[in-house]
């Protein structure tokens, strides 16, 4: 590694190797997080179908350094090289919080959410719980935070972090070590450092149906309205894979290949959709047997469907790629 991060997560791990950075603080404080028992501080880009960059959706992928907010993301790792604070989520992990610094809320309401740098009566880590697992319990929550320039958090007073509510996801507290996933509320920029809610922005999870304003800020406290509506569905593009990758025949001979689509529709809102799974091939001498091959799939499911594919008796040796494809019947874009 470049500079390190070679280390098991979970606190269990004796030393750190630091590899090329050598004394820097800022690679010192990662490393001692993952020894403590954090994993990395990332970021969540995220696409709507047509690619544009959105704040939320159903096709994201995860920035793994992402959050230049957290000394476990990229915070720190630019000159002068000094580490931000962990974020409250982090330093949840690590017990840093007394219970009534970490308020999970579940009505609609105004709160008032303090600076994580120092130590305070009030509230450092606002949860609101996003999903939740099959037995009801929560599996991620919504962490919402305010910063203020304070020791190595040296921000400056125009910075965006220390002027609106820094929203992340991530599991409870107590939860298997992962990641925390930074939301860039300013998707027009590919940019995470601009991506806190500042004062009179609105960010909304449609799917969710989770609404947060930021409705002031000062050196003392952020004041973040949540409110909760009713759900809506958000349509996202199927996963498909197909096993196995490729196949040697012979000339008329079917070759079945299992494919799985899983819907990432957004639940509750959404209901079951019809996949069709069409195939494109670069000749007419090949084809698909069903072809649509259908399946019906609930938000969140998946399913196998085998397809048979089968060249004419008159194809030549050689190499024939070809493409599967699983679209929503009632949205096929």
């Amino acid at each position: 590694s470049g500079w390190g991060d070679i280390v098991p997560m979970a606190g269990n791990a004796p030393r750190s190797f630091i590899n090329g950075w050598g004394t820097n603080v800022a690679v010192i404080s990662h490393e001692l997080g993952h020894n403590l028992g954090t994993n990395h501080a990332s970021g969540y880009n995220c696409t709507d179908v047509t690619g544009a960059r959105v704040s939320l959706s159903g096709n994201c992928i995860v920035s793994e350094y992402g959050d230049p907010f957290d000394v476990m993301g990229s915070g720190g790792f630019q000159a002068p090289f000094i580490p931000s604070h962990m974020s409250n989520y982090h330093k949840g992990n690590l017990n840093w919080w007394a219970d009534y610094n970490t308020l999970v809320a579940t009505t609609s309401g105004t709160y008032t959410i303090a600076p994580i740098e120092q130590a305070s009566p009030g509230i450092s880590a606002l949860l609101i719980p996003r999903t939740y697992d099959f037995l009801g319990g929560v599996e991620k929550y919504y962490y919402l935070e305010y910063r203020q320039p304070f020791g190595t958090d040296a921000f400056l007073p125009s910075d965006p972090v220390v002027n609106g509510t820094t929203i992340r996801i991530a599991r409870p507290y107590n939860a298997v070590i992962d990641k925390s996933w930074l939301i860039d509320t300013v998707p027009a920029t590919t940019s995470f450092s601009d991506s806190p809610l500042l004062a009179g922005q609105t960010f909304t999870d449609l799917a969710k149906g989770i609404s947060f304003t930021t409705t002031g800020v000062s050196t003392a406290s952020a004041e973040v309205q949540v409110d909760f509506i009713p759900p809506v569905c958000v349509r996202a593009k199927p996963t498909i894979s197909v096993s196995p990758v490729g196949q040697w025949g012979f000339p008329g001979q079917p070759l079945t290949y299992n494919v799985k689509v899983t819907n990432n529709d957004s639940t509750p809102a959404c209901s079951a959709s019809v996949f069709d799974i069409t195939p494109t091939f670069s000749s007419s001498d090949w084809t698909q047997s069903p072809n649509p091959a259908s399946v019906n799939l609930s938000p969140g499911n998946y399913q196998n469907v085998s397809v048979t594919v089968t060249p004419s008796s008159v194809v030549l040796p050689g190499f024939y790629p070809f493409t599967l494809t699983a679209a929503n019947s009632a949205d096929p874009q």
